[in-house]
């Protein structure tokens, strides 16, 4: 099942217009509908926008199935998330439906997770693998560096940014799990 038509089940299960959806989220009925039909790709912060309003985690529109049972996930077989712009994140769990997930980020020079920071229920470590990256948390910035974790509330907005030359890895372990 495609992302799009996971959010159009997901509203038509909840019994949500089109028009309510776009209302509520302050994204234009017609850009809903392009993503419902997989013909746009929605930024990260309409996702949040688009899953609040569904009061769902936006984590679900990315994984297949239920839990598995599975407790061993092989390298070669982690599962990609892709969001416009090359956002890479790794899925290192077996599932995203217990109580904590384990993610690796990959960040470009320049680019950053989001356009805006967010904020989540739960707690966030973020351990820098490689690379150097800032994380903005409320009005604060801190500077990690390989090896640097920085461990905080989610309910925080934040947001890592890679403001140097090189590819930046991030672990991320979140309880709940969210991306």
């Amino acid at each position: 099942m495609t992302l799009g038509s996971k959010i159009r089940e997901m509203r038509l299960m909840q019994g949500i217009s089109l028009t309510e959806l776009a209302k509520k989220t302050n994204l234009s009925q017609s850009f809903i509908s392009q993503i419902e039909r997989d013909l746009n790709n929605p930024s990260i912060s309409s996702l949040r926008d688009i899953c609040a309003v569904l009061k769902i985690p936006m984590f679900q529109l990315f994984v297949e199935g239920g839990d598995t049972g599975e407790i061993l996930v092989r390298k070669d077989k982690r599962r990609i998330v892709t969001f416009p712009g090359n956002l890479k994140y790794e899925i290192l769990t077996p599932t995203l439906n217990k109580a904590i997930g384990v993610m690796q980020i990959e960040l470009k020079p320049g680019m950053s997770t989001e356009s805006l920071p967010h904020e989540q229920e739960g707690e966030e470590c973020v351990l820098v693998l490689e690379g150097e990256i800032a994380v903005k948390i409320n009005q604060d910035e801190y500077q990690l560096n390989a090896g640097d974790l920085l461990y905080y509330s989610s309910i925080w907005q934040h947001l890592f940014i890679n403001k140097s030359a090189e590819v930046a890895r991030v672990l991320v372990v979140a309880a709940p799990p969210n991306i």
